[in-house]
């Protein structure tokens, strides 16, 4: 029940307003390890999502990274 919510009905109200859903973001998983990192690790001054950057760097096109 958990991600049912999010992903039938959050999907409908998301599409209706032209905006794709994030989902894998609300893993429990993944909230749990990033409620882990240190906060260096997700802000650096004004550049948010640090670290999702960081990793992606060299695997994507900077102009999709940044």
């Amino acid at each position: 029940m958990s991600g049912y919510l999010l992903s039938s009905q959050g999907d409908r109200v998301a599409m209706a307003n032209s905006v794709e859903g994030r989902y894998p973001f609300l893993d429990f998983r993944v909230i749990e390890f990033c409620s882990k990192l240190p906060l260096e690790y997700k802000i650096k001054g004004l550049n948010e999502k640090f670290i999702l950057k960081k990793i992606m760097n060299g695997h994507v096109n900077r102009t999709m990274n940044h």
